[in-house]
């Protein structure tokens, strides 16, 4: 149990957190809460501190497209948690696949949208992927998942080695080449991402390839700044995406 809330069921675990589904079963009201915990194999001042700093992002963060933190806490064996607002829906991408080129255009603007109320907080989520990024059965977009997001104004050397992958759960297909050399976090590094979903989204396929044998080696292919598959998109709509995953990007505006 957390508090009034009792667990019904595991929805995810890695290597460090633990997410569970539990419902409210004080007798007050019916509600479904996710809650994100460390792995007790997992606790270390390093989990600790990623957690602890999620907790203050989403304390920050009021918008309603992101994922709303409800409460947190720590049970009597040391472990700490979130509760989280309980999200049910589809990956934007897979939600995209019947919609027409303005449909999608919408979509990917209104994430845009949503990531930069984030920015204007200097708030950067630094792990943008499809399963991220939700959409309701009412069909309302839901960002997901700050855990390894980032308060540029804390930004420091030591923080920005969290990021480094093995340390933390940066996906290698969508992480910018800034992030792949542990540099500190700015805002490129969301923009990089949303060039690839962008692509992604637009053409049915990751624009730099098909996946790798190991997770390295997204970090040559990015590197080289090479995408490919976007040839079937219109002139402009390529130089969007072409200029959102270059590898050496100038200060996004």
């Amino acid at each position: 149990r957390f508090g009034p809330y009792k667990v019904s069921r595991l929805v995810a675990s890695t290597l460090t957190t633990l997410v569970l589904k539990a419902e409210r079963d004080d007798g007050l009201f019916d509600q479904s809460v996710a809650i994100k915990l460390i792995h007790p194999s997992a606790v270390s001042s390093t989990t600790l501190l990623r957690l602890e700093s999620e907790r203050r992002i989403l304390a920050t963060l009021n918008h309603p497209a992101i994922c709303r933190l409800l409460d947190s806490g720590q049970l009597p064996t040391g472990q700490h948690y979130l509760i989280l607002e309980w999200i049910e829906g589809t990956s934007f991408l897979d939600h995209a696949h019947s919609l027409d080129l303005r449909s999608k255009l919408l979509l990917i603007r209104e994430i845009c949208l949503v990531v930069e109320a984030a920015h204007r907080l200097l708030i950067v989520h630094r792990d943008l992927k499809p399963a991220h990024i939700l959409i309701t059965p009412q069909e309302n977009l839901k960002l997901l998942d700050f855990g390894i997001a980032k308060l540029l104004q804390s930004a420091n050397s030591s923080d920005s080695q969290l990021t480094q992958y093995g340390q933390s759960p940066l996906t290698p297909a969508y992480a910018s080449p800034e992030q792949w050399r542990g540099e500190p976090a700015t805002p490129s590094f969301d923009v990089f991402s949303l060039g690839i979903l962008f692509a992604e989204l637009l053409t049915g396929n990751h624009p730099l390839g098909s996946s790798p044998a190991l997770p390295h080696e997204w970090a040559a292919r990015i590197a080289a700044g090479q995408p490919v598959g976007l040839n079937s998109l219109s002139a402009d709509l390529r130089a969007i995406a072409t200029m959102a995953i270059q590898p050496h990007p100038s200060e996004p505006s």
